[in-house]
């Protein structure tokens, strides 16, 4: 148990790997594109390790090049599929809308590296969005994704929080670095995307095997 949970008063959660399994969908969105470009095909266990650093740097790694022709007509296939099938597979884990339900007298956010537009969309089709008073994903032509905090900057000074009264919840070392960036408490999720060791390496003021223990630790 750690002492400062009684002052939290707002939980940000990342959506990737820590409100929802999105690998499915993503991996057939990149390998329809792979495919239109003739590239060999990724499966999820490589999709789980090329997530988190947004669009670009996922298309980039499924490649193999940071050639931005490529990347262009990648991308451009890839928003082909994904636009149709962002949610065929995608489901929350086990015990999220309970567990949001649980903090119904806490403020909520959702801050994640997926652009913005499949951020809100992914979380509206999941019927999450009523737990949430405030959800942002990645505008890249206004501010730079996890790990630089400023997303979770601006998610502070909109609902006018104080970092120390936050906790910022996620699968990735990249959530972990910008939560301690950002000033925040940090929360890493052991059930996602990334390696129980790399989160450990990034020090977050605890770890969490299910969405569940957060009821434990605040």
């Amino acid at each position: 148990m750690q002492d400062f949970s009684k002052d939290i008063k707002l939980l940000i959660f990342d959506l990737d790997g820590t409100l929802v399994n999105s690998l499915a969908d993503l991996t057939d969105s990149v390998n329809y594109a792979l495919t239109k470009i003739n590239y060999p095909r990724i499966n999820q266990e490589q999709t789980a390790k090329f997530v988190g650093s947004g669009l670009k740097k996922l298309l980039q790694l499924a490649v193999g090049n940071t050639d931005e022709v490529v990347y262009e007509k990648t991308r451009s296939f890839f928003m082909e599929y994904y636009n149709i099938n962002y949610v065929n597979k995608t489901t929350y884990y086990k015990g999220v809308p309970e567990v949001l339900s649980h903090f119904s007298d806490k403020q909520k956010a959702v801050y994640s590296n997926k652009l913005h537009e499949f951020t809100v969309k992914t979380i509206q089709k999941l019927q999450l969005d009523k737990h949430f008073i405030h959800i942002l994903g990645a505008k890249p032509e206004l501010f730079q994704p996890k790990p630089n905090p400023k997303g979770i900057h601006i998610i502070l000074n909109e609902l006018n929080i104080l970092p120390t009264q936050t906790i910022m919840i996620g699968d990735s070392t990249h959530d972990i670095e910008a939560g301690k960036a950002a000033g925040v408490y940090t929360c890493g999720v052991t059930y996602g995307y990334r390696p129980k060791e790399a989160l450990l390496k990034t020090k977050p003021n605890f770890l969490i095997d299910d969405i569940e223990e957060l009821i434990k630790f605040l």
